[in-house]
């Protein structure tokens, strides 16, 4: 039994309301909330997590106008090509001579391969393949 005159001390850290561990915040999940009217406290008690982890979580959309985005969802194909044209058109001669020789390679590597997949070239080796696996098979 304690006196009434020591003071039992309790250790500080059990005293402490425990702290919240920030869970990872599902980002798509968490913009699907906010498109519909969910507040960013709300969000983070879904998430148990922090406001401001999820303020951080949404930060990179901030300036996303939310009107637009079914118009965005809808059109992404197009909206992306725009851009690809518009990057491609910019590049000069000299931007590309600029680039280091790794970056040159991997940019032509990855024209080609998109090149082959915009014309059907690279379906005909996964067609080949189960063409060889039905055989194998004897379902032909």
């Amino acid at each position: 039994m304690v006196a009434d005159n020591d003071k039992l001390t309790i250790p500080k850290a059990l005293t402490k309301r425990p702290r919240r561990k920030d869970a990872k915040v599902n980002v798509k999940k968490a913009l699907e909330l906010r498109l519909k009217g969910v507040s960013q406290a709300d969000i983070a008690r879904h998430f148990n997590c922090s406001r401001s982890a999820v303020t951080q979580a949404l930060a990179p959309y901030r300036d996303l106008p939310l009107d637009q985005l079914d118009a965005w969802k809808s059109h992404k194909g197009d909206l992306l090509e725009a851009y690809q044209v518009a990057l491609l058109q910019s590049l000069t001669p000299s931007d590309i001579k600029s680039m280091a020789p790794a970056s040159r390679i991997t940019a032509a590597a990855i024209l080609f391969d998109k090149a082959r997949l915009q014309r059907g070239e690279s379906t005909n080796n996964i067609s080949l393949f189960s063409r060889i696996v039905m055989a194998a098979c004897g379902d032909e």
